[in-house]
């Protein structure tokens, strides 16, 4: 007898701690479902512009579960359901930006502070003296290349010519215009002496 109490007790215990899970669950899906009938709401007012990346998914997923609730499934559920496709979208999309695309985002929001501004700014002079370092080590390499790497590359083609008549061959067309040009040149040279 004391086991079969101390068994329905637990019974008891499993079924009011299953009660209480399932109100608790049916409250998370009704603030879901209100927070979720404001996000349908606001996605029908947002005109198309075609520039918003998760605007577009975000209607393509409200036409897919307006597809959806023709099957006569729940409107709560498939708001909930659109939230989380949203919600897996976002992280997924954020995940690939750059610091510089969350500030844009941020701003085109309407939620950049001041403090943001601020770090931006200094980012942004950071990346300009990076910028000025990097073309600085650009000039200096390229400098030394032309120093030291230009003269071999020179005699590298020179002795290729000689070995290869093709590699610096000229057109014939080419070839008469700079003759004509030599001869116009000696025969002025004839007539100023």
């Amino acid at each position: 007898m004391p086991q079969q109490q101390q068994q329905q007790q637990q019974q008891q215990q499993q079924q009011e701690q299953q009660k209480g899970g399932e109100k608790e669950e049916e409250t998370k899906k009704q603030e879901a479902a209100g927070w979720g009938q404001q996000l349908s709401i606001h996605l029908k007012n947002i005109k198309r512009t075609g520039k918003s990346w998760l605007l577009a998914k975000a209607t393509e997923i409200q036409t897919k579960e307006e597809k959806e609730r023709k099957q006569h499934a729940a409107s709560s559920l498939l708001l909930l359901k659109l939230v989380d496709a949203l919600r897996q979208r976002w992280l997924a999309f954020s995940a690939q930006l750059k610091a510089e695309e969350v500030q844009q985002l941020l701003r085109e929001i309407g939620i950049s502070l001041p403090q943001q501004q601020q770090q931006q700014q200094q980012q942004q002079q950071q990346q300009q003296q990076q910028m000025l370092l990097l073309v600085q080590h650009a000039d200096e390499a390229l400098g030394y290349h032309l120093e030291v790497e230009a003269p071999g590359l020179l005699l590298a083609v020179v002795s290729l010519a000689a070995q290869r008549a093709d590699t610096m061959t000229v057109s014939k067309q080419q070839q008469q215009q700079q003759q004509q040009q030599q001869q116009k040149e000696q025969q002025q040279q004839q007539e100023q002496q």
